[in-house]
Order: structure tokens, then C-alpha cells, then sequence
């Protein structure tokens, strides 16, 4: 048997059990999370996707409920942000959106977020959401230009499908040997006249302004530009290698892009968001790939970047916060990553989108929102000019001191 307890001590153990119980009947219930809704405006063809991410944000964070608002998306106005507290969107509507006092500035938030790894996003996509001083949105993803392919053509005609190695000759051997005047089939549709000269000037180490980033006047007569210019031209001039929107009612099926459906183009560039069909009213029909642009003098590349970004709508600003901060640390399906820790751990998942990312990080191109209207006017003159070579009315020299001469930005 053991020792009997001390008289005193169990008086002392008596009083403390008392004294707990007095307090535990006295002490105030803790109150539940008070409930809280956000609701987030995104793409309609990443809602699924989305969905799931807001789950797993509401399972560590009790008394949120986070709704999807699927909507329509577009590179250049985004998307509808109506009724919405975070908002999906890009560098080109955030000036619209600020001009309408609809955005909140991130910097508080972003200085009490001692987790955030500010390096870890791509220094291109961050510097689009930044204006005035002040920050936006936090990237999400770069909505990168790739170079699209027909599988099923590429095999019939016995061509290597393009890769991250393949250069401008490469894309001007391919095109020639996909083209086929018998079966009206071509090696390479413009879907976009103005970007694809552009891509090409730049891929060749020309240039068009002095500084896409803050550009202040034309170099349209740039010795790199010039010879970027002349090749291009002569390509289009070639008969049966390119489909446009010039010969396609004649040469094509009625359009560039029905005849793209229609399996007759072997190579196209387009935005990484449209792969698939992904915002057509159908998937392509045909076997598709996709590879970064091909190289020349540099490697470059167009890119739009999408951003988180919190609305004056939201009523509780740090959990929407919290909520678009995890978000940015999540791959969206449309977009190639804007952080380099997922562009690292993507590469055991979706390889090619891996591909484009890493060949992207470094030599995406990018335009601020409010310099579209400040070069819509340049754009045109070079466009004049540049159509001016292609009908072979002018060479590529003249044609850009001409356009130099006209420009709004001399």
C-alpha cells in the first residue's frame, strides 16, 4: 500500500480543482469564425481548376467560402470584375481598372507578409503589375506566344517536329517542306499580321522602339530590323509557303484560322492560353504540339502577364490577401508559371509547358498597358510600310525610312 496523502496537500489539490472549475464555468466561449466570402472573377476554362485551389485554401482557413465567378476571358481587356473581391487579370486592363478606382495597392499587405519570396517571381511579369510606385497584383503566369504544329502533317511529310533548339532556318526549311500546292496545304498561317513581323525583328536582335518597357521613339531603320523586315517579306512572297489573311479566301478555306482547323497549316504562332481550342467553341480536331519560338540572333518572345489582384469591394483586404498569396504559388493551366520555383517543379509534370516557361523567363518581351495607345499609331505606320515590301512596291530599307519619317515617335 502506499504512503496516506498529507492532510494539507490534499486540501491544496482540492482547491486547485475547485479553483479550475470556477474559472472554466465563468470563462467566456471562444466564438466561431465569423463567416467570410470572396469571391474571385477567372477564366471560365480554368474554373475547374480554380475551384479545387479555392477548396483547399478554405480547408485551412475556417469560415471562408470562396466562389468562383467563371467569366469570359480576353488578353487585352481581361476579364468582367463585376461583384468580384480578387480579381484574375492583366497588365493591359489594370490601368482601365485603376483609372476607375476598382484596385486596391498590394504594398501594405506585401510589407506585413514577412513568408512572401518577392525573388521568386520572374522580374518581367512583376515590374507589369507596378505603376505609379505603387504595386497591383501579384503574378500569376505569363500568357506566352508559342510556336503551334500539325502532327499529322509534319508526319505525312516526314518533317522533325520543332523543339527549344530549333532556329530561323529550321522554321524556313520546315515551312517549305510542309507546303504542298496539290493539296493546298501550307507550312506556315499568320494568325496575327502585326505580331509575327514583330516577333521575328526582335528574334533577329532588331527592334522597333528604343525600350519596350518605357518607349519614347521609333528605330524603324535599324540595320536588324531592316533585314528582318526584307526575309519576312520574301517569305510571303513565296508562292504557296504562307497562308493570310489576304490570300486565305482565295488560296486557304475561306479564313486562317478555318484552315488551321481544317489540318491544312503546318505551323502557326499563337498565345500558350489558346492551345487546344481551349476558348474556341471546339477543341482542334487535328494532333497538335506546341515548342518555344525558334532563335536567331536571340532568343525572344511575346508575353502578357496575369495577375492577382484584390478589388475595393473586398471587405476583409488581408484575407483576400492571404487568399491571392496562395494562389500566386499555384500553376494556373492557361498560363505558364511566373515563379521559378514552379517553372522548376513543373518540368516532372506538363514538360512541354515546362519547355516554354523555362525558354520564356528570361526573354519574354513585354508591354505596360499604358504604352498600347502611345505605339498603336507607330504600329500602323510600320504596318503600312511593311505591306508595302510584301506587294514588292518597295524595298525594306525604303519602305522603313519612310515609315521612320512618319512616325508619331521620331
Amino acid at each position: 500500500m502506499g504512503r496516506p496523502v498529507h492532510p494539507l496537500v490534499s486540501r491544496l489539490i482540492l482547491s486547485a480543482l475547485a479553483l479550475a472549475l470556477t474559472l472554466a464555468a465563468c470563462a467566456t466561449p471562444t466564438p466561431p469564425p465569423e463567416p467570410i466570402t470572396i469571391r474571385l472573377a477567372a477564366p471560365a476554362a480554368d474554373q475547374d481548376q480554380i475551384k479545387k485551389l479555392a477548396e483547399q485554401f478554405a480547408k485551412t482557413h475556417p469560415g471562408v467560402t470562396v466562389e468562383v465567378l467563371a467569366r469570359r476571358w480576353d488578353t487585352i481587356t481581361g476579364l468582367d470584375v463585376s461583384g468580384a473581391d480578387v480579381v484574375l487579370t492583366t497588365q493591359f486592363a489594370l490601368d482601365e481598372m485603376r483609372s476607375r478606382g476598382l484596385l486596391l495597392s498590394l504594398d501594405p499587405l506585401i510589407a506585413g507578409d514577412k513568408g512572401l519570396n518577392q525573388a521568386d517571381f520572374l522580374p518581367g511579369a512583376a515590374r507589369m503589375f507596378v505603376d505609379a510606385g505603387k504595386t497591383w497584383a501579384l503574378p500569376a503566369g505569363l500568357d506566352v506566344q508559342v510556336l503551334y504544329f500539325n502532327k499529322e502533317l509534319f508526319d505525312r511529310r516526314g518533317v522533325a517536329y520543332p523543339n527549344e533548339r530549333w532556329t530561323r532556318a529550321d522554321f524556313e526549311q520546315a515551312a517549305r517542306k510542309l507546303s504542298d500546292p496539290d493539296s493546298a496545304s501550307f507550312g506556315y498561317a499568320v494568325i496575327t499580321d502585326f505580331l509575327d513581323p514583330i516577333l521575328f525583328i526582335y528574334q533577329h536582335g532588331g527592334r522597333l522602339v528604343d525600350d519596350l518597357e518605357a518607349p519614347t521613339r521609333t528605330t524603324f531603320t535599324d540595320p536588324k530590323t531592316i533585314e528582318a523586315v526584307d526575309w519576312y517579306a520574301r517569305l510571303l512572297r513565296e508562292p504557296g509557303i504562307v497562308l493570310t489573311a489576304q490570300n486565305a479566301g482565295t488560296v486557304g478555306a475561306g479564313n486562317v484560322q478555318y484552315t488551321v482547323r481544317s489540318g491544312k497549316v503546318g505551323m502557326w504562332i499563337a498565345a500558350l492560353s489558346a492551345r487546344g481550342g481551349r476558348f474556341d467553341r471546339a477543341a482542334w480536331p487535328m494532333k497538335w504540339g506546341m515548342a518555344p519560338l525558334p532563335s536567331d540572333a536571340r532568343t525572344a518572345t511575346m508575353a502578357t502577364a496575369a495577375g492577382y489582384a484584390i478589388t475595393t469591394q473586398c471587405k476583409r483586404s488581408l484575407t483576400c490577401w492571404q487568399f491571392i498569396a496562395f494562389l500566386s504559388q499555384q500553376p494556373i493551366a492557361t498560363f505558364a508559371p511566373a515563379r521559378r520555383s514552379l517553372i522548376k517543379a513543373m518540368s516532372g509534370q506538363d514538360a512541354e509547358v515546362a519547355r516554354i516557361a523555362q525558354a520564356a523567363a528570361d526573354n519574354a518581351l513585354m508591354l505596360r498597358g499604358g504604352d498600347i495607345n502611345k505605339l498603336e499609331k507607330a504600329i500602323e505606320v510600320f504596318m503600312a510600310a511593311l505591306e508595302q515590301v510584301i506587294a514588292d512596291k518597295a524595298s525594306a530599307a525604303e519602305a522603313m525610312a519612310a515609315a521612320q519619317l512618319n512616325s508619331p515617335m521620331p
